[in-house]
């Protein structure tokens, strides 16, 4: 009993680092709105290649669409476009062996189009400094680069050819748009993979932050003493301070009321000499 305890404990412990092993590839799925999906299957390395296979789904079932072989991506280097119809992939851990002289080669971006491979685009092409836009893997010996992938709404035109040869501009539906760790910020053609645009995001300047956040301290220090000094005239100039001290001059028989009982009294005492005079 003892021993089926420990060969039990041994198979947990084996399954649990196989499941959490980021070199471990898993079947998922890549969703693109409410109708089109894409099937990632890595196969088993030897004899089934890995392969994804995009599908629309339907009210009584799915439609099979189109699909790539030869290749396997884990889940966020893949990305399907909304009409189900593109397909692009990014390596964004690309394998070192040691050589660095190699990685400028590797194809690192590629565009799909109903299952056919479009265009392709090296490090080279995307990345300036290979040793300072790349950052090392933590359980592999990957280089990373990417720092942002999406499709998006665009404003770019292109333009394009009918049948009776009539030319004219077309509105790009989506772009895809990937950003470098170095920060550079690209933005690619859905239908054929070609660069629409490169540029550079801009970065906050250290010293215009601390100037930014150095400034309210300095405009707080004056309030605060304004603020202090306005209680202390608020109280001179309180109208109830005069009714206290007239009401504690009332009370001690000081002639702060005394004056109007005085003309008082006088008046009230000629009829007294009057009847006396009589």
């Amino acid at each position: 009993m003892k021993t089926l305890l420990i060969t039990f404990a041994l198979v947990l412990c084996a399954a649990s680092v196989t499941a959490f092993s980021p070199a471990t590839p898993w079947r998922h799925v890549v969703t693109s709105g409410e109708k089109f999906f894409l099937v990632m299957d890595p196969g088993n390395f030897s004899d089934v290649p890995g392969k994804g296979v995009a599908y629309r789904a339907k009210r009584d079932g799915v439609e099979k669409l189109w699909e790539v072989t030869g290749w396997y991506a884990p889940p966020g280097d893949v990305t399907l476009s909304s009409d189900g119809k593109t397909l692009v992939r990014v390596v964004s851990g690309v394998l070192y062996q040691g050589d660095e002289a190699k990685l400028p080669n590797e194809e690192v971006l590629f565009f799909y189009r109903k299952g056919k491979l479009q265009k392709t685009y090296k490090v080279s092409e995307l990345i300036e400094d290979v040793k300072k836009g790349m950052r090392v893997g933590m359980f592999l010996p990957d280089r990373y680069w990417v720092s942002e992938t999406k499709i998006a709404p665009s404003d770019w035109y292109r333009i394009e050819t009918s049948p009776d040869g009539a030319a004219g501009m077309v509105q790009h539906p989506e772009v895809f748009q990937l950003t470098t760790l170095e920060g550079a910020h690209f933005i690619f053609d859905l239908k054929n993979g070609d660069l629409l645009a490169k540029g550079i995001l801009k970065k906050e300047e250290p010293a215009k932050a601390e100037e930014v956040a150095a400034d309210p301290f300095s405009e707080d220090e004056p309030d605060a003493e304004h603020n202090k000094e306005q209680p202390e005239k608020a109280e001179a100039a309180d109208p109830f301070a005069n009714l206290e001290q007239e009401e504690e001059n009332a009370g001690t028989g000081q002639p702060a009321t005394r004056p109007e009982s005085k003309s008082e009294g006088s008046d009230k005492a000629q009829p007294e000499s009057e009847v006396r005079s009589r």
